[in-house]
């Protein structure tokens, strides 16, 4: 009976086809079909009717919709005649596509079967012949000759320059070095519609053509009002890497900005979702952890939560960095320099657990949380006594307050006097008050001295780099990879590292004119920083006027000028002090990478797109299909499979020279700056922490 009915509607259809046609003049009927994938409950039922009623030569039935999605919803059908629905409900689209994953669910010849079934049905409905794929934005930008313009009143703009003034006015104040201003990629033509209307209706489109420019959301209360657009359109994409990065923005950017940096989700991985945090900070303690003697590795061993974007190891704990006893009894008493007290505990921890005694341990994430919290104006009270009440920010004991830390500090009489007891930790330099008032008022004056701060504070895209420079390179010096490290001797000599670490930070992605000279401050000679290529070609362009950049304002910033002397505090013990003389001619004879940023980026821009075919030809044909499916896959690097591509990039880049002799600068520039591949192969080495030596290879081999 079924079977008649279905016959009789068949014929029925067919004469009402043709009637149509006759009445329309046409020689067939176009259906279009939209949003079928989107429903597993009657996607299947309507591709059914497609197959049974509409396979006739008077319809033209279009059916659009994500391919891989019509696959899962056929093959959830086939799987439940086969009595496994209960298990594939479960299952993520990417799980039910995955046969690893469902023969470890269920009898693994029932997946197999439902899967061939729905590759065979798909087939028939949806003949591979007749099959369109739609190219993405990024496609059509690389392979359109006529350019895509969008229009809004009497202006308008290529959408090339339209992505990129939005990169840039979202990574404000970065230079594009290091993956600092990273491209937004737009997939599909429904994805740009929202986001030119989410900026359209917040009135950040210009009208007049004139108005379109690099500054166009570049003022605070643009950026701010840019930023809110932002997350809402990366929030409704399920973005959250991204989102959590235009939030900070708001955030930062708010009439009332947070108390303190670390309040902020994008600079706290704690506070960030763990169910989506594709990067693993415990992949990169364990590198750390490598570097450090066995016994030290284990103290700081134990469960970090993950992050949405790459982040450095913690501020690890060394054994040869600590204010020494007879110091701290000297000056951390009630009577001493109130000065010299706050910058004993701005610079020191000592509030965890030990199995004998607390000794002061130096970290520097507090002091790079006050300036950094001092340069988006966070100047007050609050934000002062949550830092210094805190520990120290990005360290271990940030991430394990409360650890019991056994540091095996002897009880030798020479320790005794080496390390400060927590009893002694209470006795005085807990009582900076009177100070801590003083010292509002002077970095208010100084914060007032450069107006620029609050016209245009630093990005979250921009500190967001700083943090990982910052902590990359500390943790070389506090976690050398040999016993040639040298180790101040003095709190004072510790101030100006962290000052020159810090500014250097900086000027590697604000400073867009001049050459960088890629070199770690921390492992440097400080007697003769000025004569160090970081500092002539990095901080110098950046100091005159010293209001207009970042590096120039935290030059005078109140920690690094007129504060008491410290030269009588020492911090290391005799051992470290010995390491430190007996090996300063070996370090010193290193010398820093130097690559001129202007050239690439100029190189960058005259590419064409011949040459950015060719050069990604040429990468393709170095790294084989297996590294290049790797790199491809490589999303989200993190841990030892980041490491293990990074050393497999190198080497195949190594061992194919002559491939890339005459075009090496090209590549070089193309990985700094151009998307699609090249942003893979750069995001994987920056997570790596290997970019530097990646362009150090290209540029040698020009």
């Amino acid at each position: 009976m079924a079977t008649r009915d279905h016959a009789e509607l068949e014929l029925n259809l067919n004469l009402f086809f043709r009637a149509a046609c006759e009445i329309l003049s046409a020689k067939a009927l176009v259906i279009l079909i939209d949003d079928v994938d989107m429903s597993l409950e009657w996607g299947f039922k309507v591709l059914e009717v497609v197959r049974r009623y509409l396979a006739c030569p008077l319809i033209i039935p279009i059916l659009s919709g994500d391919l891989k999605q019509y696959e899962v919803l056929v093959m959830s059908h086939f799987a439940k005649e086969l009595g496994i629905s209960a298990e594939m409900r479960n299952l993520s689209w990417k799980e039910l596509l995955t046969p690893s994953d469902l023969s470890e669910k269920s009898n693994a010849a029932l997946p197999t079967m439902a899967r061939g079934l729905a590759g065979e049905y798909l087939k028939k409905v949806l003949p591979l012949h007749q099959r369109v794929r739609i190219k993405s934005i990024p496609e059509l930008l690389h392979t359109n000759d006529a350019p895509i313009h969008i229009e809004c009143g009497d202006g308008g703009i290529e959408l090339n320059d339209f992505l990129r003034q939005l990169a840039y006015a979202l990574s404000f104040n970065a230079n594009g070095v290091e993956g600092s201003c990273p491209p937004v990629e737009i997939e599909t033509a429904r994805e740009l519609m929202q986001l030119l209307l989410i900026l359209y209706r917040r009135k950040l489109i210009p009208i007049k053509s004139e108005e379109w420019s690099k500054k166009t959301w570049t003022t605070r209360d643009k950026r701010r009002v840019l930023a809110d657009a932002m997350n809402e359109y990366w929030r409704n994409q399920s973005m959250p890497e991204l989102y959590i990065r235009a939030q900070a923005d708001v955030q930062l950017l708010a009439p009332q900005p947070p108390a303190r940096l670390s309040d902020v989700a994008f600079f706290d991985p704690r506070q960030q979702d763990q169910t989506v945090a594709n990067y693993s900070l415990d992949a990169q303690a364990a590198i750390l952890r490598a570097r450090l003697l066995k016994s030290l590795a284990d103290i700081q061993s134990g469960a970090l939560p993950r992050t949405l974007l790459p982040m450095p190891a913690f501020e690890t704990i060394s054994r040869d960095l600590f204010i020494r006893k007879a110091d701290w009894r000297k000056f951390a008493i009630p009577g001493t320099d109130a000065g010299t007290r706050f910058m004993m505990r701005l610079y020191t921890h000592s509030g965890y657990y030990t199995s004998y005694q607390t000794a002061n341990l130096l970290f520097f994430g507090r002091p790079l949380e006050m300036i950094i919290s001092h340069l988006l104006g966070m100047i007050d009270q609050k934000n002062l006594r949550s830092i210094l009440e805190s520990p120290p920010y990005y360290s271990y004991f940030y991430f394990h307050p409360t650890q019991t830390t056994n540091l095996n500090i002897e009880s030798s009489e020479q320790d005794e006097d080496d390390a400060a007891s927590a009893d002694d930790h209470n006795t005085g330099v807990l009582t900076t008050g009177d100070f801590e008032e003083k010292w509002l008022v002077r970095v208010s004056t100084w914060y007032e001295r450069h107006p620029m701060l609050a016209k245009r504070p630093p990005s979250a895209q921009l500190i967001y780099k700083v943090i990982n420079k910052f902590f990359s390179q500390i943790n070389l010096y506090k976690a050398p990879l040999d016993s040639t490290t040298a180790i101040a001797d003095t709190l004072h000599d510790q101030n100006l590292r962290l000052k020159l670490i810090l500014m250097n930070a900086f000027a590697s992605f604000e400073n867009d004119k001049n050459a960088l000279a890629l070199e770690n401050f921390a492992l440097g000679e400080l007697n003769h920083y000025r004569s160090a290529a970081a500092w002539n070609l990095n901080i110098v362009p950046l100091l005159n006027p010293v209001e207009d950049t970042f590096v120039g304002a935290i030059s005078t910033h109140p920690l690094f000028e007129d504060m008491p002397p410290l030269k009588e505090i020492s911090l290391t013990s005799a051992s470290s002090r010995s390491t430190m003389k007996d090996n300063k001619n070996d370090r010193s004879e290193k010398k820093p990478f130097v690559f001129n940023l202007y050239s690439l980026r100029n190189t960058a821009n005259n590419l064409s797109k011949e040459d950015k075919i060719i050069n990604t030809r040429i990468l393709r044909s170095i790294f084989g299909k297996n590294l290049h499916e790797r790199i491809k896959i490589s999303g989200a690097p993190n841990g030892n499979d980041t490491n293990i591509t990074a050393d497999m990039i190198i080497d195949a880049i190594r061992s194919n020279a002559n491939k890339v002799t005459g075009r090496s600068e090209q590549i070089a520039s193309q990985i700094m700056y151009i998307g699609g591949e090249a942003w893979k192969i750069r995001s994987i080495m920056t997570a790596a922490g290997r970019l530097e030596e990646l362009l150090h290879l290209l540029l040698d081999m020009q």
